[in-house]
């Protein structure tokens, strides 16, 4: 722990004197999960980020990022995966970013391992290392008030790569080639239109809308996604939220749809995914048919900085025989601009009716600290 700090810090004071742009954080992570099998895991981990931008000529500059997570305590026997460290539940460091940015006029090329965020394949920053992408992307916003992307993503690693997260891998094939319209000339708007191919897997039309007005928030989805090569990821999805918020609380309802063959399943990409009933836990992936969710929350501020969010979900496959309940409370403080902490409870509880009505489920506790500098 003093070699991660020490590393931080010497580095942070020697980059803030040479470089363009210095941004570090120091984070702590804490999960415990006790299954209805008496299993339980519970783990500890400090590491954070350490990222490196330099501008080399005026229209060119590099970046480089470091990630890091270390066990604070003996491994646990149970082996229920907690998301904090590698593939073999262990401490592990990456060079999670690494690239060229070169712009001219009002087109850019950044090129490298680089942190993105699409609907489709995004850093989903809920553990202790984000996902990181190679990817070769072009973006351009000569048109007013609209960008565009044309991308290829090879490889990725961090928090939903199954298998180790710790390296740099395939994602699937030859990759993902991406392209996107986004537009927002419209007050409080957003409109965007995305497709992706994913070699060997799938490939995926997407397109939403987001728009606000008096306090009133509505969202809408819709995925199409087109197999190839034989896999199971076929299927339509629609989805529609609607929300309120003010300076004090919020309230909200969201829903999707999906439409699929009996044994065909949708996916969240690499990624946390997009829907708008996606959960702590659980989201639309890998359920199967014409599956349905729907999620309420709300929340509150409790005192200047303090904030209090819950949210309950239902989701249900094609056949009917698969339910899974979710209920997430989160609670946040913002001690200063610089550190702010959280705090979770997951309660996940699934229903397998042809299984003689087997009901499976699991509690979790999380506990984060990140300090940035």
């Amino acid at each position: 722990m003093k070699r991660t700090l020490s590393l931080i810090t010497a580095t942070a004071l020697i980059s803030t004197i040479y470089a363009d742009n210095i941004e570090a954080n120091l984070r702590f992570g804490y999960v415990d999960q006790s299954n209805d099998n008496q299993t339980n895991n519970t783990n500890a981990a400090i590491g954070g980020s350490l990222f490196y931008e330099k501008h080399i000529l005026d229209n060119f500059k590099a970046g480089v990022g470091f990630y890091t997570t270390h066990r604070l305590m003996d491994k646990d026997d149970d082996g229920v995966g907690s998301g904090l460290f590698d593939g073999d539940d262990n401490s592990y460091s990456i060079l999670g970013q690494a690239y060229i940015d070169y712009s001219i006029d009002k087109t850019n090329v950044k090129i490298g391992r680089q942190q993105i965020d699409t609907p489709f394949a995004d850093s989903d920053d809920i553990r202790m290392v984000p996902n990181l992408f190679n990817a070769y992307i072009l973006s351009n916003t000569n048109i007013e008030n609209t960008t565009l992307i044309l991308a290829k993503v090879n490889q990725w690693s961090g928090v939903d790569k199954e298998n180790a997260p710790e390296k740099f891998d395939r994602l699937s094939g030859d990759g993902v080639i991406m392209a996107s319209a986004i537009y927002d000339g419209i007050k409080d708007t957003t409109m965007s239109a995305w497709y992706y191919n994913v070699d060997k897997l799938t490939s995926i039309v997407y397109i939403e809308l987001s728009t606000a007005f008096n306090g009133v928030n509505v969202d809408s989805q819709f995925a199409n996604f087109a197999e190839t090569d034989n896999s199971t990821i076929n299927g339509n999805v629609w989805g529609i939220a609607l929300g309120y918020e003010n300076d004090n609380f919020n309230i909200g309802l969201a829903t999707n749809f999906v439409s699929a063959d009996n044994t065909d399943t949708i996916t969240n990409g690499f990624g946390g995914g997009p829907y708008l009933t996606s959960m702590e836990e659980t989201t639309l992936d890998g359920l199967t048919g014409d599956s349905f969710a729907y999620m309420v929350n709300g929340g509150a501020k409790i005192i200047d900085r303090l904030s209090l969010n819950v949210a309950y979900g239902s989701f249900e496959d094609g056949s009917k025989n698969t339910e899974i309940d979710e209920f997430d409370v989160a609670v946040e403080y913002e001690v200063n601009e610089q550190l702010n902490v959280v705090g979770l409870y997951t309660n996940v509880s699934t229903t397998i009716n042809q299984v003689d009505d087997k009901e499976t489920s699991f509690d979790r506790v999380q506990f984060y600290a990140n300090y940035n500098f």
